[in-house]
């Protein structure tokens, strides 16, 4: 290489050690709102009837219908609370 090339590639390498910046900007925030829904009356989540009522477990002709009574009510108490949770959660 000639010795032009050479100093054209320094000069070109060293040029860019040049530019001195300033600090770089503050970072602007911007709050944005956004519309949740809420629910606006909680009685509106009334919870659902449940098969594991007294009368119904009284009624119930035999030990396993009185336990399949219960797991119906477990898993409808379940339900019934995670989405109420979830209706709610948008209202925080």
């Amino acid at each position: 290489m000639n010795r032009a090339a050479i100093a054209g590639m320094a000069l070109f390498i060293l040029s860019g050690c040049d530019t001195i910046q300033g600090p770089p900007p503050p970072p602007i925030t911007v709050n944005i709102p956004v519309p949740v829904s809420c629910i606006k009356d909680p009685a509106a989540l009334k919870a659902p009837d449940f098969p594991d009522t007294d009368e119904k477990l009284k009624a119930a002709p035999s030990t396993f219908e009185r336990i399949k009574l219960l797991v119906a009510g477990r898993l409808l108490r379940i339900a019934h609370n995670i989405k109420s949770e979830a209706a709610l959660a948008g209202c925080k």
